[in-house]
């Protein structure tokens, strides 16, 4: 018996064949290498190599052969047979199989057919080249080219019947370009010279730089094209494609600042609790970025980690980053950590002391679709499983489907259109690694892996497309953008193949069954200069181009704008210098001014981040016509300038991320940053600001902040009722005593600490800090004078700077929503009129406008002539000499009910009354909308009967959930807000997967917020869709801008943000469905419960609020039909989706599905919910009681109004199958958290 496992065979230098095959014998008798030849029937044998590698015992035998054949014009196909030859026992033979070595002369080497170079990305260009060779089967040619040094070339045998692929790559570093590109194609031993055309921009005068690592960039302005001059650094860099007049780009980082490192340190340590050893990492740098630090052992396990923030830091710029590694108490062997051009070894030692060994069971692959397949394998080892490595794919513990870690089944999905699988390792906790290869028996049953992966294989080439159409052909972009369709068609039918296109833009299709065509519709921006543009399509899972003949890709553009780019950047320069020194100078304002062109679109606005050597947060910063200093929109100047806290810590600022938008918001764009780095300019993109010990007294932050460590190590102890003051005086007799704060105690050491805003103007040129209020328990009183601190050591002095720049708002006086005047009061409005301009945000879109001022002095202001106004609240501002910008100061806006003129009515559809309840709809107290009441304030609710109740600012917790606790007399009423999960469906509301999220990253973003704020960031599982949580607390009113909508948060409230990025549906039809369950329950046996719902004609397909009511108290929460998805307000729907009649007098539930469209890039969702109490009992609503007495005693109408906004999109935790245990395990999970929330 024999079992044959073979390899195709690859055709190598001197026209020799090479193949290999293994065989597993059962015999009866140990057989020998020497005893094997090929039969007589294989012709022109070069040589067999035969190598015993196990034998086991009789029955398990295992050979591996190795076979040259050389080739002959007169054999096509030869059936190949293995021949045993033993005097003893006989001969016999074997059928290896069919053996076709497929060679070629000079003759054969023409080429038949060459299909028009096809630009992609902009730095390569790929053809398809028809030889004059044939073959059935896939063969491996010792193929290859050469181009010159200037470029990259392959030339690779990729399809059936002699199909190979060129390909020709730019380099870096080049100076000059041709139109023409000399080709020389081999096909060992033979060699072919040929030229294509040049699709790459060859007409220009490149520079040179021996420090550029990138590609040149482009710029097109009217049909023409010429080049930006290389720069000195990466950066984001475009290639014109002159066949398509097509720009991509390819991404680089800036580095402003030099990268220098320090000392590299390790260390390991036995932690007795973890039973294993932790490595520790140090090393110290001398900027405060992002640095990456590599781990490797001997096992062949890579991982790179990204360092966060510093754990020490000096102004001496010498930061210190410490990273810690855990690993198992069974591991042994070499730790590999690499830092830059350093590298540490450190040595592990273990206890354990058994020899370690890795069995595979089985080995199966299994496929799922045309892109994935099941990569299953059982294993049994004496230590536990920690990963496996198959083609780039890791599976980890995780991964365990079926029995134990030390012998178990592992499973994984993988994607991929790799034909076969040659090997891959297995490694467990011990560091033992087990390699598992194709031809080699990985078990003692002596099973192979198999040889080739079970895809539906289809060559996407235009040799197998039957039928391409594209159904414009003519494209106007004169009037914007224009849509199209692509429909083909293959021999080889793939319906789960997901067609792509690249325009601009990448675009998915599918295949319609209904007209048996794969259907791709797309939309061609106007970022396209007239003329001929070659479309690309390729697999949108795999990349995979699909070789089309290029005529077919070709549409024509007969109009366009023929403005491609974004505004170019033609100057800019630091403001007010680019070097500064604070403590000397007063001014705590800096920027830039931009001088900026483009024609004829016009400026727009501009985004970038300014950076710091010192901060790793960016300042993000947008600027538009705000910020409009002189010129014309084509070409004008621009000047912003930000803050810097006072004190402040010597650093340097500067330009990065620069992306400019025209009024058409042309999206293909150069790093604005081209034209200025490599320049005489490059030095203004940099500010350096030198800091010492000041504050500002005329800023609108005049915060003092000090701490204080006491000690009283041999005395009665440090009194813990009396409180350190510190006194602060001037030489202007201007002084100020501060009670301090205690945050830490016990009887020998004391901290402390204070926080206070400074009078404005305080002081005259310097502040003396002196400590007084020193107290033990025998009350000894101690101080420290200005000169003892001094002495000591510590600070003790504080320059006092004064400036009248920058302008401060204070007040406002009351402000009516019919408009008219308003008067401000502030500090340093100046003296002379037309330098100071008003601007007020009317929360209605367009931003800040400017405003008349009617009366002015240096501490009041009047505006007048202000419009009538429909928010709730307004944003003011001034700005001084068109630079220095004011403190935004909000105003409450006072609702005036004013009679309404007649006017002939607007044809719209008027609101559902059903949305609307109350008698007469809304109580008189606000407006029927179609998305419900909008009630004049204080009243809020569906039938604006209710008020919002204060609650405290929640706490972090481990996922970005909230609840509230609110008691009242004897009864306690707690509400929650939980995300149960997140589901992919069908167009048919069918659920298609599910997804949790078990961890989350948390992130404290307060104190670079005014408001207590929350990030939670996790991803979904089985994909690389992220998701964003933020809670925010607002301590006061205020107005949120969310799409072209105006929400209203009220005092006391909380918001989640949500955003969630790409997500690859399964279908394009498809949708993704976000759960909420909303709840709130009594513990008072005596409550009554009800819950309403506001859909259309009381649909719960498309719900606009729900509330559900504990006897007076409420969870009320509304729903906006829409969502920013891709950057667009796209209609959303919200759907009750678990309406089970489980409630009960003491507890009310309710889920609803958010439920938004596929999407390509990203998607924001918004609803809120708040607690409320009902000052007016509704009628209309229909309470569960335990008895006939109606409303508990509970429901008190006292609470303070105050509230709190919930968003959630999350991924649940919890999946409720056993509906009887529902009430328990809601009431336990409620109390639990509300427990946390109020430690």
């Amino acid at each position: 018996m024999y079992n044959v496992t073979t390899q195709p065979p690859s055709l190598t230098t001197n026209g020799v064949c090479n193949m290999r095959f293994s065989a597993v014998f059962t015999a009866s008798f140990f057989m020998q290498v020497s005893n094997f030849q090929l039969g007589s029937n294989a012709l022109n044998l070069a040589n067999l190599d035969a190598r015993s590698i196990r034998q086991d015992n009789l029955s398990k035998q295992f050979f591996d052969f190795y076979v040259d054949v050389t080739y002959s014009p007169t054999m096509k196909k030869t059936q190949l047979h293995l021949e045993f030859k033993n005097d003893t026992q006989g001969n016999f033979f074997i059928n290896v199989g069919e053996l076709e070595c497929v060679g070629y002369t000079s003759d054969n080497f023409t080429i038949i057919e060459m299909s028009k170079p096809l630009n992609s990305e902009g730095w390569y260009m790929e053809s398809l080249v028809k030889l004059n060779l044939y073959t059935e089967h896939r063969f491996q040619y010792d193929s290859s080219c050469t181009a010159p040094s200037i470029y990259s070339c392959y030339f690779v045998s990729m399809l059936n019947g002699g199909y190979f692929s060129l390909r020709v790559e730019m380099k870096a570093r080049y100076s000059s370009l041709n139109s023409i590109i000399p080709i020389t194609l081999n096909l060992n031993p033979f060699s072919l010279n040929i030229t294509i055309d040049s699709s790459f921009p060859y007409n220009g005068d490149y520079g040179g730089s021996d420090y550029f690592n990138g590609y040149y960039p482009v710029r097109i302005e009217n049909g023409t094209t010429t080049l930006i001059n290389p720069a000195s650094r990466g950066l984001y860099s475009y290639i014109n494609d002159k066949n398509s007049d097509e720009i991509s780009y390819n991404t680089m980082m800036v580095n402003y600042f030099n990268w220098n490192m320090g000392s590299f340190v390790t260390h390991s340590e036995v932690d007795t609790k973890m039973n294993g050893t932790i490595v520790r990492t140090f090393f110290s740098a001398y900027e405060q970025i992002p640095y990456t630090l590599s781990q490797s052992t001997d096992s062949g396990n890579d991982y790179r980690f990204t360092t966060g923030y510093p754990n020490s830091g000096t102004n001496l710029r010498n930061f210190g980053f410490t990273t810690e590694f855990p690993f198992l108490g069974e591991f042994e062997g070499s730790v590999y950590l690499s830092f830059g051009v350093m590298s540490q070894n450190v040595g592990l030692q273990s206890n354990y002391t058994e020899q370690p060994y890795i069995n595979v069971q089985k080995v199966e692959y299994i496929k799922l679709s045309s892109y994935t397949f099941l990569f299953r394998i059982k294993v049994e080892s004496n230590y536990d499983f920690l990963s496996a490595s198959v083609r780039g794919s890791i599976l980890y513990s995780s991964h365990l489907v079926d029995g134990t870690l030390q012998s178990g089944t592992f499973e994984k999905v993988i994607t991929s259109r790799i034909e076969s699988i040659s090997n891959f390792n297995i490694v467990n906790v011990r560091g033992f690694s087990q390699m598992v290869a194709m031809y080699t028996p990985y078990n003692d049953n002596y099973e192979f892996i198999p040889s080739t992966v079970p895809f539906t294989r289809t060559d996407l080439n235009y040799q197998n497309i039957t039928y391409f159409e594209i159904e414009k052909r003519e494209i106007d972009l004169s009037n914007g953008p224009v849509s199209n369709t692509i429909r083909f068609n293959m021999s080889s039918i793939l319906t789960d193949l997901i067609p792509s296109v690249a325009c601009g833009t990448e675009y998915n299709g599918s295949f319609d069954p209904t007209v048996n065509q794969y259907v791709i519709h797309f939309v061609i921006e106007p970022i396209y200069l007239e003329g001929p543009l070659i479309l690309a399509v390729y697999d949108g899972v795999t990349k995979e181009s699909i070789l089309i003949d290029t005529n077919l890709l070709i549409i024509n553009i007969t109009k366009s704008t023929n403005d491609l780019l974004q505004p170019r950047l033609d100057s800019v320069r630091a403001q007010p210098s680019t070097s500064l020194n604070a403590s000397e100078d007063g001014q705590n304002y800096y920027g830039w001014e931009f001088v900026i062109t483009d024609k004829p679109n016009g400026f727009y606005k501009a985004t970038f981040d300014i950076v710091s050597d010192l901060d790793v947060l960016p300042r993000n910063v947008v600027m538009n016509a705000t910020h409009f200093i002189s010129g014309s929109p084509n070409d004008a100047t621009y000047r912003i300038m930000f803050p810097v806290e006072l004190p402040c810590r010597s650093q340097t600022f500067a330009l990065t991320n620069i992306n400019l938008f025209d009024s058409n918001y042309t999206t293909i764009a150069y790093s604005a940053i081209n034209t200025i780095v490599n320049t005489p300019q490059e030095p203004q993109l940099k500010i350096y600001l030198n800091c010492s010990e000041i504050i500002d007294t005329s800023s609108i932050n005049r915060e003092f902040e000090a701490s204080l460590s006491v000690t009283d190590g041999d005395g009665s102890g440090i009194s813990k009722r009396h409180l350190p003051i510190i006194r602060l005086i001037s030489e202007n007799t201007n002084e100020l005593y501060l009670e301090t704060t205690l945050d830490t105690y016990n009887t020998s050491h004391a901290t402390y600490h204070v926080k206070k805003q400074l009078p404005f103007g305080f002081g005259m040129r310097n502040i003396l800090v002196s400590v007084t209020g020193l107290v033990d328990k025998q009350l000894n009183y101690n101080s420290y004078v200005s000169t003892d601190l001094r002495d000591a050591g510590f600070p003790y002095l504080i320059k006092k700077q004064f400036s009248t720049n920058i302008p401060i708002l204070e007040t406002a006086s009351l402000f009516t929503s019919n408009g008219g005047s308003l008067t401000l009061t502030g500090q340093l409005f100046g003296v002379v009129q037309s330098k100071l301009k008003a601007y007020i945000d009317f929360n209605d879109g367009n931003d800040y406008q400017l405003v008349t001022t009617s009366f002015f002095s240096g501490l009041v202001l009047q505006l007048s002539n202000i419009k009538s106004i429909n928010s709730t609240t307004i944003k003011v501002k001034v700005v001084k000499n068109d630079i220095y910008a004011s403190n935004v100061l909000l105003v409450n806006v006072i609702r005036v009910n004013t009679p309404k003129p007649s006017l002939s009515p607007k044809p719209t559809s008027p609101p559902d009354a059903s949305l609307c309840p109350g008698t007469p709809p809304c109580n008189n107290r606000g407006e029927c909308t179609i998305g419900g009441c909008q009630c004049q304030s204080p009243w809020t609710g569906p039938t604006c009967s209710s008020q919002t109740i204060i609650i405290p600012p929640p706490t972090p917790q481990p996922d970005p959930s909230t609840g509230t606790n609110i008691p009242v007399n004897n009864n306690n009423v707690t509400s929650m807000i939980n995300v149960v999960e997140v589901r992919e469906i069908d167009d048919l509301d069918q659920i298609v997967q599910i997804f949790k999220i078990s961890q989350w990253n948390f992130t404290d973003q307060s104190k670079s917020m005014n408001n207590p704020s929350y990030l939670y960031s996790s991803q979904l599982e089985r994909t690389t869709t992220n998701i964003n949580v933020t809670i925010t607390y607002y301590q006061n009113q205020t107005n949120i801008t969310f799409g072209e909508s105006t929400l209203n948060i009220q005092a006391s409230s909380i918001k989640y943000s949500i955003e969630l990025s790409k997500f690859n549906f399964t279908k394009s039809t498809n949708l993704l469905q976000v759960v909420l369950e909303a709840t709130i329950k009594s513990n008072n046996k005596d409550s009554c419960s009800s819950t309403q719902v506001g859909g259309k004609d009381g649909s719960k397909d498309d719900v606009k609020w729900i509330k559900m009511n504990i006897d007076k108290l409420s969870l009320y929460g509304r729903f906006i039909d829409f969502g920013i998805i891709d950057d667009k307000p796209t209609k959303i729907t919200n759907r009750i989706i678990d309406d089970e009649d489980e409630n009960t007098p003491q507890f009310r539930s309710i889920k609803v599905g958010i439920t938004l469209p596929a999407y390509d890039n990203i998607a924001l969702l918004d609803p809120d919910f708040s607690n409320l109490i009902d000052v007016e009992t509704d009628s209309s609503i229909s309470y569960l009681c335990k008895s006939k007495g109606g409303l508990s005693n509970g429901a008190i109408a006292g609470i303070v109004v105050g509230g709190v906004v919930f968003v959630s999109i999350a991924v649940g935790t919890t999946i409720f199958v056993m509906k009887k245990k529902k009430m328990k395990r809601e009431n336990k999970k409620m109390t639990q958290r509300l427990k946390t929330i109020q430690k």
